[in-house]
């Protein structure tokens, strides 16, 4: 029980170096740097190894939800809760900005802003609640595969969604392009799933999974360095093959989400320091997400770019990252601590009595089909 306990905090942990990877990506994006770098520039060689090691994030946080959920289903009151917060995010910032502005906003942004799910104005959300709202049946029927099927499952999944669009990337049926999309997370769930049900996680083979881990990450850099070569001489195929760089679905991005993964279940946090810290802060990561990635907020997470020729390119990067974290944890630090006073009042004891009953009939639900199969 003790290891096991030991293994949860290594994954909370990979659920905080995962959000500040997505900051880096979103924060310094290399689609916006690219125009103004050169093959004699250090800092592209920088941005695209340092991105190439932080492109793994999203699909990480598909592995974690998977490996946690692929018997249990993700709870009703999680995703009410993620969906809340997330309105409560966006209709903050909407007031905000709608002040800011005198009332001068368009009619997308009012509709994003009270819609973020459905508008898609975060993907990932969309994506994670379309996951949570499937994993009720995923976790009936999955788990009751053998073994060799449920391998046999991944691996034509992996052959259809990744490796066929990744080698002959012309193609409209197979081809999902970056992977921003339902299918491509859904793979990385039942992945996580299935180190879950049929993988042993060896302690002793961490420092394996990390080698693992930056082997393919400099695999993802030498070839985003020689796709952006080719695309920029050749064009054609190469410049298409330019745009599975950094894709969630390349074949060396699933690789290296994995053996991140592998590497931070494996791992024990021993610090009592170390783990109060991870405590604190995990709870947090969601809303700095939500956050940093609103409509009318995004936009201002790329204002550094004067420094992209510069020695202090690198140092600009990582105090505008840090400070862009620490203040989002803080704000989300308030709410939620104001939000545990509201919880004491009777109305809202009764909320969330109700969402726990609806907990309650999903778990006794699912139960009562596992039985009859």
């Amino acid at each position: 029980m003790e290891k096991e306990k030991e293994r949860k905090t290594g994954i909370d942990c990979l659920r905080i170096v995962a959000m500040i990877m997505i900051l880096f990506i979103h924060f310094y994006g290399r689609e916006a740097l690219q125009p103004e770098f050169n093959l004699s520039d250090g800092n592209y060689y920088f941005i695209i190894f340092l991105k190439g090691m932080c492109c793994v994030a999203v699909n990480c946080f598909f592995l974690i939800t998977g490996y946690f959920t692929i018997n249990k289903s993700i709870k009703f009151s999680k995703t009410l809760k993620i969906w809340g917060t997330t309105l409560f995010y966006t209709l903050s910032f909407f007031l905000v900005f709608m002040f800011i502005r005198q009332g001068q906003v368009t009619g997308t942004e009012v509709l994003q802003s009270f819609f973020p799910v459905v508008t898609e104005s975060y993907w990932f959300i969309t994506t994670y609640i379309a996951v949570s709202f499937l994993s009720p049946i995923i976790c009936i029927t999955i788990p009751k595969l053998m073994k060799k099927q449920y391998k046999y499952l991944l691996t034509t999944l992996i052959i259809i969604l990744v490796i066929i669009g990744q080698v002959y990337p012309y193609t409209g049926v197979f081809n999902s392009t970056t992977g921003l999309n339902l299918a491509t997370m859904l793979l990385m769930y039942l992945i996580g799933g299935y180190i879950r049900l049929h993988l042993n996680i060896k302690k002793e083979n961490s420092n394996k999974y990390l080698l693992g881990y930056i082997i393919m990450s400099l695999m993802i850099f030498l070839n985003a360095f020689i796709m952006d070569i080719l695309g920029a001489c050749f064009g054609g195929i190469f410049k298409l093959w330019a745009r599975k760089e950094f894709a969630y679905n390349s074949i060396f991005v699933v690789a290296s989400s994995v053996l991140l993964f592998l590497y931070f279940a494996s791992i024990e946090i021993k610090g009592k320091f170390a783990k109060r810290i991870i405590s604190t802060v995990q709870p947090l990561i969601f809303a700095v997400y939500i956050m940093h990635e609103d409509i009318f907020v995004r936009s201002k997470t790329l204002g550094a770019l004067k420094y992209q020729n510069s020695v202090w390119f690198i140092p600009d990067l990582f105090i505008k990252i840090t400070l862009l974290f620490l203040v989002c944890c803080f704000i989300e630090y308030i709410r939620q601590f104001i939000g545990r006073q509201f919880s004491k009042l009777e109305l809202f004891k009764r909320i969330i009595n109700k969402v726990q009953k609806l907990d309650e009939i999903q778990v006794k639900s699912l139960s009562e089909q596992c039985d009859k199969q």
